[in-house]
């Protein structure tokens, strides 16, 4: 039964829960409520690894997104210098005309900056 109440059981406050089952086996079984103190410490630290992982995931996956749209962006730059027509820019990127329009207002004065 704690083995399925372990595995299938969901509660609102885990640690109540820990420290009612603490209760109801260390009197009558001391050394069992020790064990389950320690399943218990087991079972948060696998369920920080476990969050530390899936935070590191959606970390990588924000990173790559980032990554993604920034290439892309200099892509567009790329092509804007090529001369190539921004309708053309916008098919292939699809970044819209209005932020093509932004990115080479920002190429303009990042260049203006660096000859002052």
């Amino acid at each position: 039964m704690l083995k399925y109440l372990v595995e299938m059981g969901e509660v609102s406050d885990v640690d109540s829960f820990i420290a009612f089952l603490k209760t109801q086996v260390s009197e009558p079984f001391p050394k069992v409520g020790e064990e389950v103190m320690t399943i218990a410490e087991q079972l948060r630290q696998k369920g920080i690894h476990e969050g530390m992982l899936a935070g590191r995931q959606e970390g990588m996956q924000v990173g790559l997104q980032k990554g993604l749209q920034k290439g892309i962006r200099q892509v567009a730059l790329n092509m804007l210098a090529s001369g190539i027509d921004k309708k053309l820019i916008e098919k292939t990127t699809g970044i819209s005309i209005a932020e093509l329009d932004g990115l080479e207002t920002d190429r303009d004065e990042r260049e203006d900056e660096d000859l002052n």
